[in-house]
């Protein structure tokens, strides 16, 4: 699918310092959604995301410079 006037971007996997963005991001999405605000921390997102049971990945998109 192609966006019009979408800025462009690069993806690349999450890495764990990406972790408490991540944690922030899906804390917002709870508050906005009206769920528990704190379900995620730091530290969960590294152990489900990056640890030895793998729960979930996560794709980040960079802003690409011009």
């Amino acid at each position: 699918m192609l966006i019009r006037n979408a800025a462009p971007a690069n993806l690349r996997g999450a890495r764990p310092g990406d972790a408490a963005a991540i944690a922030r991001m899906a804390n917002a999405l709870n508050r906005h959604e009206a769920w528990s605000p704190r379900r995620f921390s730091a530290a969960i997102v590294r152990r489900d995301a990056f640890g030895r049971r793998r729960a979930f990945s996560v794709p980040v998109a960079l802003a690409a410079r011009r």
